[in-house]
């Protein structure tokens, strides 16, 4: 897929095409479609971090607020004994997020970019207690 461009206005970048690609600060790809009418996304992750079982199923929704459009992905681990965690949340006003886990905030702030494109902790994408892994 093409690259595409990063829309600071997530309701711009959904009237914009139909399928998207971005990744957090691990490299993590998400690809997504937006659901406009029903505020809806629905999609899936493809890890790199070390997790094995594929790509992740990823459902999602989006408001308007004062402060900018709120984003949230749900990902959930299609395999649950590879010992990555169960599943995540990446919630923040477009195209800033922070990582959730069934255990509360993660403490981990980004800013989603282009799939592809150079992510400066992908070094620690492996460490235990950052993204994916336990």
């Amino acid at each position: 897929m093409a690259e595409q461009y990063m829309h600071a206005d997530f309701k711009k970048m959904s009237a914009a095409s139909t399928s998207y690609n971005v990744q957090d600060q691990y490299g993590n790809c998400y690809t997504y479609t937006v659901d406009a009418a029903h505020g809806y996304v629905t999609g899936h992750a493809t890890n790199h971090q070390g997790c094995a079982g594929g790509t992740w199923p990823l459902l999602g929704s989006f408001e308007a607020t004062s402060a900018g459009t709120m984003v949230e992905f749900t990902l959930r681990n299609p395999n649950p004994t590879s010992g990555c965690v169960p599943a995540y949340k990446l919630k923040g006003i477009w195209p800033h997020a922070e990582w959730y886990y069934e255990s509360g905030f993660g403490a981990q702030p980004f800013t989603y970019t282009a799939c592809g494109a150079h992510v400066a902790a992908a070094e620690h994408a492996k460490t235990a207690g950052k993204g994916t892994l336990k």
